[in-house]
């Protein structure tokens, strides 16, 4: 690269921002550059190779981009990671480099290599995301975020209930850890939403919301103030609540904490059996369904839950991708949970899932 003291003056700073702090000497070390070399670079005297921008930018945390330009990658991963989902379940701290993340971020690049940064703002009101989700969202939350506000929802396994949602190259991506709660998984785009909907990953906090209230946007979708205030809570039978709670896609957790934080009076038998039952046992309980019938349903929500989710386009785009010559096979495959000498582009045969980490080591 050519000799540019802003960018010496970028470096410089970044360095001097590291915690703990560390000497210039040491920082050049540490990157095998020689101190004058670096120091040099820094007054603009000599221009930063390639490769040494590169691993300064690595050991900074800062993009090459940000220290060559001094604006912000417009192509950088921006990430929501702050969690404590579903009122109370433990706080997840989702970092740049989480496995599943890394991955996802690999294969977003890959199949948009060229696309552009801009984003068109989403609704920032809940009663606005709601009227372009449509009656009965629940059901097909992710179906009808990705047609209704362009966000893409993925769902994969994960070692730990980490989800979370980034924006990368134009896209923003909500992702879920596949489980059998699907209850769950609802609050999470809920609340990922609510994120979403404020722009909490371009780090401005003028616009961005905390946790606590992302929790509320999520309880205002799914549980809105206004639905909730029309039912007589205090004579209502268990299996109008067990239907309703199949209708909302909510969890009896969810549901107990949003009454009481409303104030609205409960009959003692509904909040017990409310704060006593995990979900799926109070719609076993006390849906009005047929015993036969209610068991496969709920069954069959499980299995959708804990089943692997990628948009349709992104899949797509990797097919092509993979059609061209353009792309290997290894990223459609996991995606799709099947072995690379499956994809044929037409007969997708099914074999054992690849783990993050064969994915990872075949794609580096």
């Amino acid at each position: 690269m050519g000799m540019d003291a802003t960018i010496g003056r970028r470096v410089r700073d970044a360095i001097e921002r590291l915690t703990p702090r560390i000497t210039f000497k040491q920082f050049a070390e540490s990157i095998q550059m020689t101190p004058d070399a670096l120091s040099r670079a820094m007054k603009g005297e000599r221009g930063f190779s390639t490769l040494e921008l590169a691993a300064i930018a690595d050991k900074v945390g800062v993009s090459m981009h940000e220290l060559a330009t001094g604006q912000p990658d417009p192509f950088a991963l921006r990430l929501a990671a702050r969690h404590t989902h579903d009122n109370g379940y433990p706080e997840t701290d989702v970092s740049a480099e989480n496995p599943t993340l890394e991955t996802l971020a690999l294969l977003y690049r890959q199949a948009y290599p060229d696309l552009g940064s801009d984003l068109f703002p989403l609704p920032e009101r809940v009663d606005e995301i709601r009227g372009a989700l449509g009656d009965g969202f629940p059901r097909n939350f992710a179906n009808r975020v990705e047609a209704a506000l362009g966000v893409d929802v993925v769902r994969v396994p994960m070692s730990t209930r980490s989800e979370f949602s980034f924006t990368l190259n134009g896209h923003r991506v909500i992702v879920l850890s596949a489980g059998t709660n699907w209850f769950h998984q609802n609050w999470t785009i809920a609340h990922e939403l609510g994120h979403l909907a404020h722009d909490d990953h371009s780090n401005n906090e003028t616009t961005s919301i905390g946790e606590h209230a992302a929790n509320g946007f999520a309880a205002e979708l799914l549980l809105p103030k206004s639905a909730l205030a029309l039912i007589d809570w205090q004579t209502i039978s268990l299996s109008h609540v067990a239907d309703l709670l199949w209708d909302w896609g909510v969890s009896t957790k969810s549901l107990d904490i949003r009454l009481e934080y409303l104030h609205l009076p409960v009959a003692p038998t509904i909040h017990n059996e409310l704060s006593a039952c995990s979900t799926q046992r109070f719609l076993r309980l006390h849906q009005r369904r047929t015993t036969e019938l209610l068991s496969d349903v709920i069954t069959e929500r499980m299995h959708e839950a804990a089943t692997r989710r990628f948009p349709a386009a992104l899949l797509k785009a990797h097919m092509e991708g993979i059609e061209s010559g353009q792309l290997l096979p290894y990223g459609l495959a996991w995606m799709l949970g099947i072995d690379p000498d499956a994809i044929d582009l037409g007969t997708l045969n099914t074999a054992p899932n690849l783990t993050i980490g064969e994915l990872d080591s075949l794609l580096t």
